[in-house]
């Protein structure tokens, strides 16, 4: 039998290749091994059934990776989308969410298996960040460091504490990849080399994720002081060469507004946005807590809520101690120190002081997830841990032994005083680590031990430090099989109805949705929106009407009333719980079903655009109760009022409450607690009087939970006090009873509980009036063109559910529309005055700023080539200019010369 041959070719450039970078690609596989070992421990895929996926990630980015895939394999590239939200811009939520290169492999796991391919993109871009610093230090002049310390020190990077709490923000992952490599290009250009390692990476950093772009180019500030005052004395190259560093960013800038223009002008309108600077200054935690905040085995910080809100900079006991260490180092010139301490007292201002932290963060207050600038804190710390092992042996064996000692009565001294965020495993873990620390450095003095050895032992160490104090740290409990089981189910029902409709003019949406953002996850024109990008306006109007909304940048549809349906050309719905939904058919008719799931046309479903009263324009949409907000509307549009009756409590039971002083009809209750601090509730009791079809507001900030019932169990729904919805409890007999249920959180508060139901009779009549002549016979619905026919009335005009978007052009019988005859319903949705009579009316959409972002890109780029290509050529070639002919004696005399 032929024997087979494994031996590895050492003569081929691949195998050259990886044994010259072998220690950046170890960092990148322990930091794989790590990843295993966490998906073994939370028994996740490739081990067992649970996803990776939390919070934004199960909500926001899954379903926008579902839209992703749709469209790469459906080769669709609009720049508009109406999946979510109503419609809105696909370019903001794919460069703000999507735009990594690593986002595309998307297309080898398939829609359904998209939860496996997020887990495995997150861990790739972790062995990424380690490899990218490993690289860096291999690569840096001042370092040229290539051994198994410096990949320890990459694993450091990738798993610090900043990873661990801010994971699942995957699109945040590319900027920690890349920030060392943009340092890198850096120190090139201030060294004189050449800038276009500084400028693309810049420039990958600015279109996988701008929010991180605009931290890591602050950070370059920063950094640029401490390289260059490190290396030289401030002069007139300091100058230059910033101003050399500014216009190469702008280089990168440029190349990249095809992504930033339409971003800018989307963001304009977002919450994202919005916020005032301060004009006080506060400081969020003390200096104790901060140096406490470095140490093993601390939970990371995820909310800006709450007792322990601190920075996320832990990177490993090893780091804290070599950054200390780091002025030990006699040969480590005393500018450079300073330069490092100055920058290490501004990071600490940064994190503590609300003025800072409101620049660092975009000039934005962020919603959770605070401190988003820690990695670039991170990155500087161990650098100064790297510089500080190219000097090792320069340390004396008491410094060491000092600086452990002063750490470990350090940390003896925060048990004794106490901490924010200390416990007793971060004592124990890093202690344990300080002590094994100081042997392995104290090792590298001893001539008995060899410094490849030494070193491996303390490789060996650090992968250790980060395995026991990362591992523990994450929340993962969510199967694959419920976030992706309904999957194919809804597939069918989706295709059912769009055979049934023939052309895509139409909204539909889903009962009882699992995440968010379920139109981008299955795939249809639906309402709710969970993005950045979102319009605050938008959202501000859809709490408003009852959806489920955060007021910012959220909004989830759930089986709502007809008027509401009928505002936002809500045509089928697909109930997804047959056991907990039972709907109406007095609004609805089932039309089909699959194996579990029912498909609802609406009875009561209107176009896209239809004309409504002059009236409309009035309308109040600021009320607190959503039933007035949508009543209003109704009778502003068509005449017809009362669309909605209220019915009122006529009952509360209470526990240590005080009863209640004001009229129960008013649905607005004060209430205080009879002893304080102690567990409270109280139950307002609503008696169904009639048959009908009932729905149910309940609000409160005083309260976590609201839970609302009817009798005998038939129906019951425990929605977030704070995040109400217009909860649909069905049709009710007379005898039944309502019961709403408050938990009391705080010592007092307010409450709020509408409960309502349709008239029939005049939902008729007003549906009748708007769907008469009135609604638009839409032609033509693609993403970025709608066109229609609508015929107007007097003192009527034209009402849209389409989402005001400045890229919107709307053109009336062939003629763009004056801006003046433009305006918005609820201050955000597209309405338009028309003169009465039959229009044909088109929406064309580009996305403002894209084509202007483009030709910037395309100048930019071809100004770069003329300057990297053509202009030495044309220098090349330039023509010597003849010199004067000689005179004919100095002629004569080199003739003379040369037959001599």
């Amino acid at each position: 039998m032929k024997k087979l041959n494994l031996k590895v070719r050492r003569d081929t450039k691949f195998y050259r290749l990886c044994y010259a970078n072998r220690y950046v690609l170890l960092s990148a596989a322990c930091c794989a091994v790590i990843s295993l070992i966490v998906a073994y421990c939370y028994n996740m895929w490739p081990f067992g059934d649970i996803s990776i996926l939390r919070m934004d990630l199960y909500h926001q980015y899954g379903p926008l990776f579902g839209e992703l895939y749709d469209r790469m394999v459906s080769f669709d590239w609009s720049t508009y989308s109406w999946q979510s939200g109503g419609g809105g811009l696909w370019l903001g939520n794919f460069f703000n969410y999507l735009s990594s290169p690593l986002s595309f492999l998307v297309i080898f796991f398939g829609h359904a298996r998209i939860p496996q391919f997020i887990g495995f993109l997150i861990f790739a871009k972790g062995a990424l960040a380690a490899a990218s610093f490993t690289y860096y230090l291999k690569t840096a002049d001042r370092f040229r460091m290539h051994n198994p310390i410096s990949a320890g020190l990459g694993v450091l990077y990738a798993w610090s504490a900043w990873f661990v709490a801010y994971y699942w923000n995957v699109m945040w992952l590319d900027g920690m990849i890349l920030l060392p490599l943009v340092i890198l290009g850096l120190e090139w250009l201030v060294d004189g080399k050449k800038p276009w390692l500084y400028v693309f990476s810049l420039l990958m950093v600015v279109l996988s994720s701008y929010y991180m772009a605009f931290i890591i180019s602050l950070f370059c500030m920063v950094y640029y002081l401490v390289y260059y005052v490190g290396k030289k004395e401030l002069d007139r190259q300091f100058v230059i060469q910033a101003g050399r560093c500014f216009v190469y960013a702008l280089v990168a800038i440029g190349l990249s507004a095809f992504a930033i223009l339409p971003l800018y002008f989307t963001l304009k309108g977002t919450y994202a946005t919005s916020g005032t600077f301060p004009t006080k200054g506060a400081s969020y935690f003390n200096f104790f807590d901060y140096i406490v905040n470095h140490f093993s085995g601390l939970e990371p910080t995820i909310r800006s809520s709450g007792d322990n809100v601190l920075p996320n900079v832990y990177c490993g006991v090893f780091t804290v101690l070599l950054a200390v260490l780091y002025y030990y180092v006699p040969s480590i010139p005393l500018r450079e120190k300073v330069a490092k301490i100055a920058a290490l007292v501004f990071f600490y201002f940064s994190f503590s002081l609300n003025i800072l932290n409101f620049i660092w963060h975009g000039f934005h207050y962020p919603n959770d997830l605070p401190y988003r600038q820690s990695f670039t804190y991170v990155f500087l710390l161990l650098i100064m841990a790297a510089e500080t092992v190219q000097h090792i042996r320069e340390l004396k064996g008491r410094d060491i032994l000092t600086v452990s000692l002063i750490t470990s009565v350090f940390l003896v001294l925060a048990e004794k005083l106490g901490s924010a965020n200390l416990s007793d495993t971060t004592i124990t873990l890093s202690l344990v680590f300080v002590v094994i620390y100081a042997i392995i450095l104290v090792l590298f003095h001893s001539p008995k031990f060899k410094h490849a050895a030494v070193s491996a032992l303390l490789f060996v160490a650090l992968f250790s430090e980060v395995t026991v104090s990362d591992v523990t740290h994450f929340e993962i409990d969510q199967p694959i099989s419920s976030y992706a089981g309904q999957y194919q189910e809804m597939q069918k029902a989706i295709r059912y109805i769009a055979k049934k409709e023939q052309k895509q003019d139409y909204r539909m949406e889903i009962t009882e949705p699992t995440r968010i953002m379920e139109p981008c996850w299955y795939g249809y024109q639906g309402i709710s929106c969970f993005s950045s990008m979102a319009s605050e306006k938008v959202s501000n109007l859809q709490y408003n009407l009852g959806l489920r909304s955060n007021y910012v940048n959220s909004y989830t549809y759930r089986s709502q009333t007809p008027v509401y349906n009928m505002m936002f050309g809500i045509k089928y719905l697909v109930n997804n719980d047959t056991e907990s939904n039972k709907m109406n058919p007095d609004y609805l008719d089932l039309v089909g079903h699959t194996d579990n799931m029912e498909i609802w046309k609406n009875r009561y479903s209107l176009p896209l655009a239809y004309a409504v009263s002059q009236n409309a324009r009035d309308w109040n949409f600021y009320y607190t109760n959503p039933f007035e907000v949508q009543s209003e509307y109704f009778q502003k549009a068509t005449g017809v009022d009362n669309v909605f009756t209220n019915v009122p409590a006529e009952n509360v039971t209470y526990e240590n409450v005080l009863a209640f002083k004001q009229d129960l009809a008013t649905g607005n209750f004060v209430y205080n607690k009879v002893n304080s601090g102690e567990d409270a509730s109280f139950t307002v009791r609503i008696p169904v009087k009639e048959k009908q079809n009932y729905y149910v507001f309940a609000s409160s900030r005083a309260l976590d939970d609201i839970t609302i019932s009817t009798a005998y169990g038939a129906a019951t729904r425990t929605m977030e006090a704070a995040e109400p919805y217009v909860a649909d409890m069905g049709v009710l007999e007379a005898g039944d009873e309502i019961t709403v249920t408050c938990p009391c959180k705080d010592d007092s508060g307010t409450v709020e509980v509408y409960v309502a139901y349709v008239n029939q009779d005049r939902l008729n009549a007003g549906y009748a009036i708007l769907n008469d002549s009135g609604a638009m016979q839409v032609e033509t619905w693609k993403d970025t063109y709608i066109k229609g026919t609508v015929t107007i009335g007097k003192n009527e005009d034209l009402y849209t559910s389409i989402n005001y978007d400045a890229g919107w052009n709307v053109y009336v019988d062939g003629k763009k529309i004056d801006p003046k005859n433009q305006f918005k319903y609820g201050d955000s949705l597209i309405g338009l005055k028309l003169t009465p009579g039959k229009h044909t009316v088109e929406f064309k959409f580009r996305a403002k700023g894209f084509g202007l972002g483009i030709l910037i890109t395309a100048l930019t780029l071809l100004g770069l080539l003329f300057v990297t290509l053509l202009l030495p050529r044309l220098r090349k070639k330039k023509p010597i200019q003849d010199k004067p002919l000689m005179s004919k004696t100095k002629a004569a005399a080199l003739q003379q010369t040369q037959v001599s």
